[in-house]
């Protein structure tokens, strides 16, 4: 008897064990970085999303937006919707990403670059901020390691499918729908909460209106 109830529990520890995790949601912004929409986007849902729910969404950022580029020799030449002040910001923000690699420590700096007005202007502050070292990063920026770096982004924001509409180009678990895109400008941190599968879900996890907005990627 006490043999049987001993196999009883080795296999139910067993199967518990067995149990695969259960993914984060997993969330990527297209985004420009001087974009009204972004940066609301970023300060307003995103980064207090991240610090509240961080162990159970997985968030990438692709700084390009709606920008265009064009090669001309060895070089990408960058025409961003909002000036060159933004394709600057974009090589910035991208370059941190790289350079930083840790979430944790980019994400804290890009918010505050895009809670100013000025990204660039912006950065020595904002490190100093978040204690980041901007040299490396800025040297990046205004190099040809951040030229090819923006090509990336400018690749990855091509490959889109469906081609994004404008941006905040908001993709959750690998697509792009209109309900998610509307949740998540309304209430990121609900919809997170409601699509991860988990019981696990941070004390955050129990926060109106629906809107929609964007940069329109037209003929600017």
């Amino acid at each position: 008897m006490l043999w049987s109830a001993f196999l009883v529990l080795a296999v139910g520890v067993v199967g518990s064990a067995s149990q695969p995790p259960v993914p984060p949601v997993f969330l990527t912004l297209y985004y420009e970085s001087l974009c009204p929409f972004c940066k609301d986007f970023i300060t307003k849902q995103l980064y207090p999303t991240y610090q509240q729910a961080k162990d159970i969404v997985n968030i990438t950022l692709i700084p390009y937006g709606n920008a265009r580029e064009k090669q001309e020799g060895d070089k990408w030449v960058f025409t961003c919707q909002h000036g060159e002040g933004e394709c600057k910001g974009n090589l910035l923000e991208t370059c941190a990403i790289k350079y930083l690699k840790d979430i944790a420590v980019y994400f804290p700096f890009i918010n505050c670059l895009e809670d100013s007005k000025d990204p660039v202007k912006s950065a020595p502050e904002c490190a100093d901020k978040v204690n980041v070292t901007l040299a490396p990063i800025r040297k990046c920026a205004e190099g040809p390691e951040g030229n090819t770096l923006e090509h990336q982004m400018a690749l990855l924001t091509g490959a889109l499918n469906p081609p994004h509409k404008g941006v905040p180009w908001i993709v959750i678990n690998g697509e792009w729908t209109n309900k998610n895109q509307s949740a998540a400008q309304n209430d990121l941190l609900k919809l997170v909460c409601e699509l991860y599968k988990g019981t696990n879900k941070p004390p955050a996890c129990s926060s109106d209106t629906q809107h929609t907005r964007l940069c329109l990627n037209d003929n600017f």
